[in-house]
């Protein structure tokens, strides 16, 4: 490497093998437990939510215009201020 000192290794080869071994091991896990993750899956197709029981339109409404009333409500209060501010 030029302008490094002679001998003077910028990152030791124990250093670079150690790297290696844990970048394989965690190829070789993953190579192992990813078709347990597929198999754990199954091929089942997930329940279908039920639609019988639906929320009418107008409970929604009504929520937005209690939520809307009470925050006009705070808003339109007058500030309790004392003489002092």
């Amino acid at each position: 490497m030029p302008g490094a000192p002679a001998g003077h290794i910028l990152i030791s080869m124990r250093y670079v093998k150690h790297l290696i071994r844990r970048a394989m091991a965690a190829i070789w896990l993953l190579a192992v437990f990813s078709p347990a993750v597929v198999l754990a899956q199954g091929t089942s197709t997930p329940d279908q939510p039920s639609l019988r029981n639906a929320p009418k339109p107008w409970m929604g409404y009504l929520i937005i215009v209690v939520l809307l009333a009470v925050v006009m409500a705070i808003s339109l209060m007058p500030s309790k201020r004392g003489h002092q501010d």
